[in-house]
């Protein structure tokens, strides 16, 4: 059992397969490819950290979220109290974790501690600002960690 883990063997022949493959795909499939996962990560969590609103807006975000006329992409998607945003995050942290970006216990409890948190959207609620205030500190360890643990 592989445990989720795409080898590098396999990430070759997935671009080969699928030559049209884009953006964070493609990026991952590279960084798979290359050992690159601590520089992967460190993207994905920088983009959460930065290009994600923290905002809590007065009106339901999915009603904020539409698909661009081409229907090539989402628009309005970018706000941390999206629940779809939360869980990418989540799985991004577990997906370093399994892929040995993470060594220390302290951080991969930390992270743990987030994957456990009953987010209010699972109760079909909305986000809070303490909840935001926990997915950027979590961020923000993360960054932190990798940025000391590989220079970077």
């Amino acid at each position: 059992m592989n445990n989720g883990i795409i080898s590098p063997e396999r990430a070759r022949e997935i671009l080969y397969e699928s030559p049209e493959a884009s953006g964070w795909y493609k990026r991952y499939l590279e960084a798979v490819i290359t050992g690159a996962m601590h520089e992967y990560y460190l993207s994905r969590f920088l983009s959460y950290r930065t290009d994600y609103s923290d905002d809590l807006p007065d009106v339901d975000v999915r009603t904020l979220v539409g698909i661009s006329k081409d229907g090539s992409k989402f628009i309005g998607d970018k706000y941390k109290c999206r629940g779809n945003i939360i869980m990418g995050i989540g799985l991004d942290l577990s997906g370093a974790v399994r892929m040995g970006v993470f060594a220390d216990e302290s951080i991969i409890k930390e992270i743990e501690g987030f994957r456990k948190h009953d987010f209010k959207f699972n109760h079909g609620e909305f986000t809070t600002r303490d909840e935001i205030d926990l997915i950027n500190k979590t961020l923000d360890s993360t960054i932190s960690y990798i940025a000391e643990k590989y220079y970077l």
